[in-house]
């Protein structure tokens, strides 16, 4: 089993590897981890990372279907927005 001291030091090696990478290679990476779960515990590691995190292209997310029509309890009926910006009910 390790000591504190020996985990505290390679915890250290590792973080100091991690520093040495440029933003550019960080931000590679963090733009394969899409999931905005993933990319908001990178925000919080530090203020170098955060201002990485803060130039992702793009974030996926997954969200709860909403009835945004209470008058239909079908839980087979999603709404739909039109391209035209209209909402519609759909059957699935």
């Amino acid at each position: 089993m390790k000591n504190s001291v020996e985990s505290r030091e390679e915890d250290a090696n590792v973080s100091s590897s991690f520093s040495r990478l440029p933003d550019e290679i960080i931000l590679q990476i963090l733009n394969k981890l899409i999931d905005l779960k993933t990319l908001c515990f990178c925000y919080l590691v530090s203020k170098h990372l955060s201002s990485i995190v803060l130039q992702i292209e793009a974030i996926s997310f997954t969200a709860p279907l909403l009835n945004l029509n209470p008058r239909i309890s079908d839980k087979n009926t999603v709404s739909d927005v039109s391209p035209s910006g209209k909402l519609s009910s759909v059957a699935e």
